[in-house]
């Protein structure tokens, strides 16, 4: 009995091996997609509009989510965010299911050499001699991104991008527009919405092969325990 038990066990485990997702080829500096075609990401998106001499200000609130329609091939020699920004396909939806038309400050960046990616943030403090620039290179084990501050003339921008290290999908938008001489300040942020999106998609790579891990677990601790009866 125990041994018809183990092999039907050791079947279970085999077949979770097979439906694992190979990981998309990478380019040649080790970049790949993190995400899975149909994947859903839910965010909030929040704005305040400011203007001088206004009592109070109007936040406009909505929610949103998007899923990944198309993942296509990463260039090789990527040297610039313009070769990576837009190139997943996505559909964004308003909570009540309605797609939403038109450009979209959402994005998703392939993992697996987030050095590349943070080299080509800094390289933008040196690109320009128009006007002054700060900036915060944002990293933790769950995220990476960077947080800008540009000084103009006549106010400051504050621009910020986080991404989730394990996915690449938007983890947070940031941006906030001051015109100091008229005192108007324009703010922006996209969130994702924790505990709605998990840090990666269960149907993902990562997913996949961590339900396989879990599996693997619990099938050994079952075979110890019958070993000993």
């Amino acid at each position: 009995m125990c041994r018809i038990l183990s092999f039907q066990l050791m079947a279970i485990l085999f077949v979770l091996c097979l439906v694992v997702t190979p990981v998309s080829a990478a380019n040649n500096q080790g970049l790949h997609w993190g995400v899975t075609t149909g994947s859903r990401f839910d965010y909030h998106d929040f704005a305040e509009f400011t203007m001088p001499n206004q009592n109070e200000t109007s936040p406009r609130e909505k929610d949103f989510y998007v899923i990944i329609d198309s993942l296509p091939s990463i260039p090789d020699d990527i040297n610039a965010m313009r070769n990576l920004s837009g190139l997943v396909g996505a559909s964004r939806f308003y909570e009540n299911g309605t797609e939403i038309e038109g450009s979209s400050s959402w994005d998703v960046l392939p993992v697996g050499n987030w050095s590349l990616i943070v080299g080509i943030w800094q390289s933008r403090a040196t690109n320009t001699t128009d006007y002054n620039m700060t900036q915060d290179i944002i990293s933790t084990p769950y995220l990476i991104g960077y947080n800008y501050t540009i000084f103009w003339r006549s106010g400051t921008d504050t621009l910020a991008e986080i991404y989730v290290r394990t996915t690449g999908v938007l983890h947070t938008s940031y941006s906030r527009i001051t015109w100091t001489e008229i005192g108007i300040v324009d703010l922006r942020r996209i969130s994702l919405v924790e505990g709605v999106t998990l840090p990666f998609p269960l149907d993902s790579p990562v997913g996949i092969v961590g339900m396989v891990m879990a599996g693997t677990v619990v099938i050994l601790i079952v075979l110890a325990v019958l070993r000993k009866e």
